[in-house]
């Protein structure tokens, strides 16, 4: 992480306060918070020579969905309605349990101070929790030439 621009390792400074602000708001206004160069420019380098190096072993899905990830027509909407809008997805996933535990990705999912920053930007009070799932819970997508994830609501 880019802890000079982003403190999230020092909640208690007026930086990591200020930034919470700021993300809460941008929130608010667009429904988005953005942090730019959160990654340093050496851990991009090193997620991209992670990702180029295990997407051969990626798992490759090719799958037609509506914008809800559910299959098939449902005879009860018009053909027109989003429901039975079917788009292709084709992607290819490197899992969570494939993931270099040195690397940057492995690290941020699982480091505690991010997972902090995260409930305090969502102004959650209740415990956040990592998923648990040993092969989704964070992976890299894989896109090749001509691939491409189509339009959804997340699961």
């Amino acid at each position: 992480m880019n802890i000079k621009r982003y403190p999230v390792n020092d909640p208690k400074s007026k930086a990591y306060k200020d930034l919470i602000q700021k993300a809460q708001k941008q929130l608010k206004e667009t429904g988005c918070a953005s942090f730019p160069n959160f990654f340093t420019d050496l851990a991009v380098e090193q997620a991209a020579n992670e990702a180029k190096k295990s997407a051969k072993r990626a798992f490759v899905t090719d799958s037609k969905h509506n914008a809800f990830q559910l299959p098939g027509q449902d005879e009860n909407y018009p053909e027109t309605h989003p429901r039975n809008l079917m788009m292709r997805t084709r992607v290819a996933s490197i899992a969570y349990d494939e993931l270099d535990r040195q690397g940057p990705v492995y690290k941020l999912y699982n480091d505690k101070n991010f997972i902090n920053f995260v409930k305090k930007v969502i102004n959650k009070q209740k415990p956040l929790y990592r998923l648990g799932d040993p092969l989704g819970a964070c992976t890299i997508n894989v896109f090749r030439p001509g691939w491409y994830h189509a339009w959804h609501f997340d699961e």
